[in-house]
């Protein structure tokens, strides 16, 4: 009886490590099964490429809707800076630089019948001889927060060269003085919309004809808005 309990604790004993041994494998194979590909280890150690990649793309994922509020803000304080700094409605015509000249209107000019008109909302000033059109010109008159006088003057002092500007330190060829106010018409920079300090600023080449053709008490006229008339 004593040696047929001693197989039978034997045979249990074997057939426990047979199952064990069993276990073992199953849990080895599954193991072998869900881990990643060998092209994706690196020294036995799991792609930490690849971790990082995509704790990257979670936290980008996170930081999306901050962005896009950031985005939002920044369009936002564009919209305000563009209401509170708005360019006139300028003519398109302000950007053709040359003036227009009428040749056969000019040539009866004896710088007495002439006379000086400054469309401010047009940005165009207009050289009239006998009250016909001899030259058309783009202007550039004051910037957003300065100001054109508007009205009727007499051209002052008239300094060809040599004049400089007190604002800006540079030269006013053609220098034209409305009366005797701080401002008047001479040649400058153009950019194609309202820019001066105050003054009427010309091109070169109109500047030159308009003080050529106009003396001292040559009437010049600035209007808001013209329409043709005195």
């Amino acid at each position: 009886m004593a040696s047929y309990l001693t197989r039978l604790t034997i045979f249990a004993v074997i057939l426990s490590g047979t199952l064990g041994f069993t276990s073992c494998q199953t849990k080895a194979s599954l193991v072998q099964k869900n881990a990643p590909p060998k092209a994706a280890r690196k020294g036995g150690l799991f792609n930490r490429q690849s971790e990082r990649n995509a704790l990257s793309d979670h936290r980008g994922a996170k930081q999306s809707p901050k962005s896009d509020r950031n985005a939002i803000t920044a369009s936002q304080n564009r919209s305000v800076k563009k209401a509170f700094y708005t360019r006139p409605i300028i003519n398109k015509r302000t950007k053709a630089i040359n003036p227009k000249l009428n040749p056969l209107v000019l040539s009866q000019s004896n710088g007495r019948n002439t006379r000086v008109v400054i469309d401010v909302g047009a940005q165009r000033g207009y050289l009239l001889v006998n009250e016909k059109v001899a030259m058309d010109t783009p202007v550039s008159t004051a910037r957003p927060g300065k100001y054109t006088p508007r009205g009727s003057f007499s051209i002052g002092q008239r300094v060809r060269s040599g004049k400089v500007s007190t604002i800006y330190g540079v030269e006013m060829p053609f220098w034209m003085r409305l009366g005797a106010s701080p401002f008047g018409l001479h040649a400058g920079y153009l950019p194609g919309y309202p820019a001066s300090a105050g003054c009427i600023r010309l091109p070169a080449t109109a500047a030159q004809v308009i003080f050529d053709n106009t003396s001292p008490g040559t009437r010049v006229s600035i209007h808001s808005s013209w329409n043709g008339g005195v």
